[in-house]
């Protein structure tokens, strides 16, 4: 699952796959960093010109979801983002 989910948010998960296939499940935000030392800066950057968010997003029809996903795994979209 990737996303933001609401406050109090819950989602089924089938543990015997997990233990199965050794999977984890790992909550991560901001990539770990310190999201309001972290936030500041990534917006200080988007103010500056520095980060170039236009570029780094590219929109896929939910429909085009595996070509998202394939595209994130070789590099061709940085940050998937789908539409309905």
């Amino acid at each position: 699952m990737v996303g933001v989910p609401a406050c109090g948010a819950t989602a089924p998960l089938d543990v015997a796959d997990l233990v199965n296939e050794s999977k984890r499940v790992i909550g991560v935000v901001e990539g770990r960093s310190n999201p309001p030392e972290f936030l500041p800066r990534l917006a200080a950057m988007m103010g500056g010109g520095r980060l170039p968010v236009g570029e780094l997003i590219k929109t896929f029809p939910l429909r085009d979801i595996e070509r998202a996903a394939e595209e994130m795994r070789t590099g061709l979209a940085v940050k998937p983002v789908l539409a309905p």
